[in-house]
């Protein structure tokens, strides 16, 4: 990690988890960050690394015969590859096994008498490798390098959906505030009326009663902000976009926005192959599955999150960009200098994406894709089941009890436990 910390376990209240929270797949706690002697949420940030192609979670997979389809609320990931190449992905390899080093070190803070009942899955994971069955179906073919990978969250909220057209965020809250309104009075809220607001293509206003049960909901909101920016020439004299300066990224790369994104399509516009990806994220929680898995083990591990990502892309150029004050809370601090206050605002041309006919089979994906591992697949689907009748709640932290903290030795600013 950039510097030393330490980190503070909340303990799992088995008890109350499963009082509270009885249909619940698995158990959750949180770790935080003990900070001049107050405890506060932790987040960590990478350089910035170079992807060939982009991490970002598919929209579908071509096969042979058939073309498999993610709902825009399934996107929500990177899977972050770790080239040996690039240092940054060495850094942030080294900034997950320090947090994985720290959960291994303080699990009976974590799991009590309950410690041995769980199997710690390390986040970043190793590539699968063919055996030889898998080779000889085409000895001919041409093994491309495997590599390690982390996989992240973007965090998502809730857009909502009347005759499959998004309601705008006006209407949206109307519809947000109503439901919990419901839940407060203990009323069904699929049988409340709202009023709602749309305007025509002359911007003549009309009132429409709604039902709450006939709006649709999907958890395909991307909250994760993004900052972009696409420089229209580059310095022959520019250096590398990973051994630059927060001054020197904006001297010969352009300084960045925060760009408007709502569901997955707004991303695939910036997010695309061949860019400088870096990423603000912490350690949303720690999840163990309440249930014995296939292989008779209940497993744990962490859900990491991102919450802003910044994007260069050196290769399709158009007019620069300038900054945006949206993102001084998560301001990259790894290369020592503080990012200019901007008072210009301009909006960076997108480029839509194309879709293409084919002839081949269509399929519309209910569940995880399955590249998600078991352990992630199961949380991320309990997410879904556990929310589908409701909007983003936030929620307040519980008392984190008696807790431990991880001692650790720095190298090279990250942190490793003892």
């Amino acid at each position: 990690m950039s510097q030393a910390k330490e980190l503070v376990f909340e303990p799992i209240n088995f008890e109350e988890q499963k009082k509270n929270q009885p249909g619940a797949l698995n158990y959750e706690t949180r770790v935080r960050e003990n900070k001049d002697g107050a405890i506060v949420d932790t987040n960590d940030e990478t350089g910035f690394m170079f992807h060939q192609y982009s991490q970002f979670a598919p929209k579908e997979i071509k096969t042979a015969d058939k073309i498999i389809t993610y709902k825009p609320s399934q996107r929500n990931y990177i899977k972050t590859t770790i080239y040996p190449d690039q240092e940054s992905c060495l850094e942030l390899e080294e900034q997950i096994n320090a947090y994985d080093d720290a959960l291994d070190y303080n699990r009976e803070i974590v799991f009590g008498t309950y410690n041995k009942l769980f199997t710690h899955i390390r986040s970043v994971k190793e590539p699968k490798e063919a055996d030889d069955l898998d080779a000889s179906a085409d000895p001919d073919k041409v093994a491309k390098p495997k590599y390690k990978s982390v996989k992240m969250r973007l965090q998502m909220g809730w857009n909502y959906y009347l005759d499959e057209q998004l309601l705008d965020t006006k209407n949206a809250g109307i519809v947000r505030n109503a439901f919990f309104d419901a839940k407060k009075k203990k009323i069904d809220p699929k049988n409340v009326v709202v009023k709602l607001t749309f305007k025509d293509d002359e911007e003549v206003e009309t009132t429409r009663e709604v039902k709450i049960g006939d709006i649709k909901q999907e958890k395909d909101k991307i909250l994760t902000k993004v900052m972009f920016r696409r420089p229209q020439s580059i310095p022959a004299d520019a250096k590398k976009v990973e051994d630059c300066t927060e001054k020197e990224l904006v001297k010969f790369y352009g300084k960045g926005e925060i760009v408007e994104i709502n569901t997955s399509d707004d991303l695939d516009k910036y997010y695309r192959n061949g860019c400088y990806i870096r990423y603000v994220y912490e350690p949303e929680k720690i999840y163990a599955q309440r249930a014995k898995g296939d292989d008779g083990k209940r497993k744990c591990s962490y859900i990491f999150q991102v919450k802003l990502i910044d994007i260069i892309n050196t290769k399709q150029y158009t007019t620069s960009t300038s900054s945006n004050k949206q993102y001084e809370s998560y301001a990259f601090r790894s290369r020592g200098q503080e990012q200019e206050e901007e008072t210009e605002e301009h909006t960076p041309v997108a480029e839509t994406i194309k879709s293409s006919t084919k002839s081949t089979k269509q399929v519309v994906i209910e569940q995880e894709e399955d590249e998600i591992d078991g352990e992630e697949q199961e949380e991320e689907q309990e997410e879904q089941e556990q929310e589908e009748d409701e909007p983003v709640i936030e929620t307040k932290p519980k008392g984190r009890g008696k807790v431990v903290v991880e001692e650790t030795k720095p190298k090279a600013g990250v942190r490793k436990t003892k």
